[in-house]
């Protein structure tokens, strides 16, 4: 049977010897939970997730890696124009095969909801007029007549072909969380064609020149293409 005297006195020496025990745990698990925390620290701050947001704007935005389309298109745009160059079917080769099948499937993809597919296309033509809403008239030599070709320079590109053709980017590409995600992509990389193509090529004074273009168009109507440009080379 226990007595007083085999346990320690409430509030004695019983209480002391708790908190002695205590300290000295803390004093011995102290320089590791600093170098934890170092390391963490080391790890995170500054980081970039997806499409580029720092931790802060990662936090702000609830936790969900924040989207950064000019990352994004910086990136992709070099691969949309090897892939349009690596899949560009030239032109008189393109109205052959719409005569036979309208339709146009087998030259291009389409994107969900569209109403035809994205065509990868290529052709060296004779820039005609300025049509005033930021395209020029082509004439391509070996083309019905009853074709118009019309060459999108800006400066207001609003198109997703150069986004939609290679059927890669999708609202379900990791870090496009959602539309609006998806449509900054669009004109992220409709920028990088302005800075990085159109800025070159003097859109202004096109008129008589012979270009060389590579580039994407929605098929809506098979004698009438409106290309927006990966690469335009005036000969």
């Amino acid at each position: 049977m226990s007595t007083a005297s085999d346990t320690a006195p409430a509030g004695g020496s019983g209480r002391r010897l708790g908190r002695g025990t205590d300290s000295a745990a803390i004093k011995r698990f102290a320089p590791l939970a600093v170098l934890v925390v170092v390391v963490v620290l080391m790890f995170t701050v500054g980081t970039s997730y997806v499409g580029g947001g720092s931790n802060a704007a990662v936090a702000a935005n609830g936790g969900t890696p924040v989207f950064d389309p000019t990352t994004f298109a910086t990136k992709n745009f070099p691969v949309v124009q090897s892939y349009i160059s690596s899949k560009a079917v030239p032109a008189t080769t393109l109205a052959a095969g719409l005569k036979t099948d309208p339709t146009g499937a087998k030259f291009g993809k389409t994107p969900d909801g569209a109403a035809g597919p994205e065509i990868p296309v290529k052709f060296t033509g004779v820039v005609g007029k300025n049509q005033g809403n930021g395209t020029y008239a082509v004439t391509i030599s070996g083309l019905p007549k009853t074709h118009a070709v019309n060459l999108v320079v800006g400066p207001a590109i609003t198109s997703t072909d150069l986004r939609d053709v290679s059927g890669a980017y999708t609202q379900n590409t990791p870090g496009i969380a959602n539309q609006t995600d998806f449509l900054n992509a669009s004109l992220a990389l409709n920028n990088q064609l302005k800075s990085q193509v159109l800025a070159k090529l003097g859109t202004s004074s096109l008129t008589g020149k012979t270009v060389e273009v590579e580039g994407a168009f929605l098929l809506i109507n098979p004698n009438l293409w409106t290309v927006t440009p990966s690469k335009v080379a005036v000969k």
